[in-house]
């Protein structure tokens, strides 16, 4: 008989998970209870404040199963993604991240936690600058520090300095970039993350003690979380330039397409 935890893993599919209910409740609603409550909150919270009601063109460049559509609600949503995501107005091919649409054809485009999946992140930009209107612009999200999650493969991490020259480099204007979930928050995110981890040395001397407190906050998982927000609020979203911030989750770039002469 075939082991039940071998057959239930190789039965798990990414690219099915990330178009499940759940996976887009614990983006758009995350709440207390969740594993990934304070990176998927923060990451909300930095993506709303971009949110509009204007009436657009918009691009969910790698949508998924595009957990923040409802941010855009008068959007003329259009959305790209592997063959295997459902209901797709464009489809990537992996190894050519260029879709079949008419250059500036869109007012923003959404990318959000892709950038780390694509093979050339450098083609996939600049498709984006050609896709833009003059003016047009990017809001693209993706991680500082994080685990391999293979969507189907995990290329790259960034720095925020990093993400900067990347974008300039394919053309865009950088408006902004701001690191997300930073510091003593980050560290907390990461130990909810990487419990099975810290577990696994339970019966070391050093290892004890930290199984032990682990288990203590994920058995008040609830607690720690509103202890977090109510404490540690001020690393939920932080300007890029804020060098006391060194350690962070994610980060969000808002770039723009230079207008025409």
């Amino acid at each position: 008989m075939p082991d039940r935890k071998q057959a239930d893993k190789s039965e798990f599919d990414p690219l099915k998970s990330i178009v499940s209910d759940e996976y887009l409740r614990e983006r758009l609603h995350p709440n207390h209870s969740d594993t990934h409550y304070l990176a998927f909150s923060d990451l909300k919270s930095a993506l709303s404040s971009h949110g509009s009601s204007s009436s657009m063109d918009l691009l969910d460049y790698g949508c998924g199963g595009s957990p923040y559509r409802s941010l855009f609600p008068n959007a003329r949503y259009q959305r790209a993604d592997l063959a295997e995501t459902p209901d797709l107005d464009f489809v990537i091919d992996p190894e050519d991240p260029v879709i079949e649409a008419p250059s500036e054809s869109f007012d923003l485009i959404l990318s959000s936690q892709v950038l780390e999946h694509v093979p050339d992140a450098s083609s996939y930009l600049k498709d984006c600058l050609r896709l833009l209107r003059p003016g047009g612009k990017l809001l693209l999200t993706s991680h500082g520090t994080h685990h391999d999650h293979a969507v189907p493969h995990d290329y790259r991490r960034w720095t925020t300095d990093g993400i900067r020259w990347e974008l300039e480099q394919c053309g865009f204007e950088v408006v902004q970039v701001q690191k997300l979930t930073t510091g003593l928050r980050c560290l907390a995110a990461l130990a909810m993350i990487f419990g099975k981890e810290i577990h696994r040395y339970r019966f070391s001397s050093y290892g004890f003690p930290l199984s032990a407190l682990h288990w203590l906050i994920s058995r008040s998982r609830r607690g720690f979380h509103r202890w977090a927000d109510r404490c540690l609020d001020h690393s939920r979203v932080v300007a890029a330039d804020d060098r006391e911030h060194r350690l962070y989750i994610g980060f969000l770039a808002q770039a723009r397409k230079p207008a025409s002469d």
